[in-house]
């Protein structure tokens, strides 16, 4: 078994066969993680390690790892959300693991009723987690308890929605009581007591919030229509900052009217700075020398176009390490030149920058980041090279299966369409053989039938055979490259064996319907597409516009 990293194996172990999703809000043990661990670092996201689940939201837990970390217990811990139709994006859910279990708490403080029934867990989530904290070696749910308790919160908790934001303050002044931390909150109660108040402009260390407060800034900034230069030069500053800062965490795109946040993109965010400095540019004749000569300024001043992917934070990242020395300006650019990669599935770039990270972390005695990500990038490169190794498996079966199917309608020779059938598997469908329309097969005395096409391979995950693949293909005997037939294998005792076909309906060409074979794989490939392989392209007018990825 590879391991992700040494944390999500330590936590898988110690709570390995336990049910936490009640008692903790946590789970350690997750049946179909490698799919959302996979989507995680193909979208560009190999800077955080991934440990654990919330189940309420269904978004993975993962430490933010950062270039001095002395240990994956002590950084922050970020919320992922990875669905499949829409970007994956981040936001810090607790200053450290200590903290994990009450923040998890505090997202469900929703209702009374919701309080009430968290205040029915206490007892067990003491005792489920106690095996967490003597792992970490201090930490304890005595705070969460006694405000859960507390007889002056209970009034509170009658208007709980309306109290949210005071529940969100108490919880984060209690487990991240830093210099850092009052003043990033400062700065917060100043920006909803004034709804158009902007701070000049100021390199300042906010600890774990510098990216929601730049996120805060340039969204209250670019909102603010500057009337004068001496306004616009302000907002630029801004605007520039965060053009700089590293992407994907803790965007939230809403004007700041309360301190809890949400998810956000960085990409519609950054796409409104380069707008913005372009604009101050070419409208206003305003480039500073120090943002020209910057090696982040062309990448920034691209974004604005459609089709950025992330090669001049790349090439900037470069420019950082071999002209600047500056490691740490390296890294950032590095997750931005990866979060821009992962947007335009420019897998290449995404592991370049990886591999980049391993290497800068291993010059600059990184060691705790270096260990993290060679680790990381063992299991990504195993479970990339097993997909490889099923969908080459799945092409040769098909190759084979129509190689046969073509010779036996050309000899009509039975024995060999015995030995098709024998390719399928139908343990879980009611029907007795797969119909493959062979029936339909017409062909002139002088006449041979041809092979099929085969168009697509879509590999998606399933929860009884774990992984299908959905297979696009013309009919037999094609007369023209018309997408005709959809064969659904699985691997059944490690062999790949065909459990279904569909064909298209004849009123919505991009629906299908159920011929013969296993019904369960119907409907159930949404939201878990893996990974695909295209062949050749059918003159389907349809293909490109619904590329048929439902049943």
């Amino acid at each position: 078994m590879i391991q992700l990293n040494s944390l999500q194996a330590e936590l898988s172990r110690l709570y390995e066969g336990q049910e936490t999703r009640e008692a903790l809000k946590i789970e350690f043990n997750r049946k179909g993680s490698l799919l959302k661990q996979m989507r995680m670092f193909e979208n560009g996201f190999w800077f955080l390690a991934p440990f654990a689940f919330e189940p309420a939201s269904g978004s993975t837990l993962a430490v933010s790892l950062s270039p001095r970390m002395t240990s994956l217990k002590d950084e922050p811990v970020v919320k992922v959300y990875t669905g499949f139709y829409s970007d994956v994006a981040a936001i810090t859910q607790a200053p450290n693991l200590k903290a994990m279990i009450p923040m998890a708490y505090l997202k469900l403080m929703e209702t009374a009723t919701a309080i009430k029934a968290l205040k029915s867990n206490m007892d067990a989530a003491i005792s489920q987690s106690k095996p967490l904290f003597d792992y970490l070696g201090e930490g304890d749910l005595d705070f969460l308890k006694s405000y859960l308790l507390d007889e002056e919160n209970q009034e509170r908790f009658k208007k709980a929605k309306k109290n949210r934001d005071v529940f969100f303050c108490d919880f984060w002044n209690h487990y991240y009581d830093t210099p850092e931390h009052k003043k990033a909150f400062d700065l917060f109660a100043q920006l909803i007591a004034d709804k158009k108040f902007l701070p000049e402009f100021q390199e300042e260390d906010y600890g774990i919030w510098n990216a929601y407060v730049r996120s805060a800034l340039t969204e209250r900034a670019y909102d603010l229509e500057p009337k004068n230069k001496t306004q616009m030069e302000k907002q630029y500053w801004h605007l520039w900052k965060y053009a700089r800062m590293p992407l994907g965490l803790d965007c939230d795109e809403m004007g700041f009217k309360k301190y809890e946040y949400h998810y956000g993109e960085s990409k519609s965010m950054m796409w409104g700075v380069s707008l913005s400095i372009n604009s101050a540019r070419d409208h206003e004749g305003f480039l500073p020398e120090e943002v020209a000569n910057h090696p982040l300024y062309e990448a920034t001043s691209l974004i604005e176009g459609k089709q950025y992917a992330g090669e001049h934070h790349w090439m900037a990242a470069k420019r950082f390490d071999e002209e600047y020395n500056d490691a740490e300006s390296c890294w950032n650019a590095l997750i931005a030149a990866a979060y821009w990669a992962g947007l335009a599935k420019r897998l290449d770039l995404v592991e370049a920058s990886w591999q980049y990270a391993i290497d800068l972390s291993q010059r600059q005695g990184w060691n705790v980041l270096n260990e993290v990500l060679k680790d990381q990038w063992t299991f990504y490169e195993y479970h990339k090279n097993d997909r490889r190794i099923k969908m080459d498996s799945v092409r040769n079966f098909l190759e084979d299966f129509i190689k046969i199917e073509t010779k036996a309608l050309r000899s009509n020779d039975t024995s060999m369409k015995d030995q098709l059938h024998a390719m399928t598997d139908l343990t879980r469908s009611y029907y007795s053989e797969i119909d493959f329309g062979w029936e339909k097969v017409r062909t002139s005395e002088n006449e041979q039938p041809k092979p099929r096409y085969l168009y697509e391979i879509v590999q998606y995950d399933h929860r009884h055979y774990e992984e299908i693949w959905v297979c696009y293909l013309s009919a037999a005997n094609p007369k023209d490259m018309t997408l005709d037939d959809c064969f659904i294998l699985a691997q059944i005792n490690g062999e790949p064996k065909l459990i279904a076909r569909y064909i298209p309906t004849e009123i919505d060409y991009d629906r299908w319907k159920l011929v013969s074979g296993d019904s369960d794989v119907s409907g159930y490939t949404r939201n878990t597409y893996i990974t695909q392989k295209h062949f050749n392209t059918p003159i389907d007018a349809k293909w490109e516009r619904d590329l048929l990825r439902k049943l």
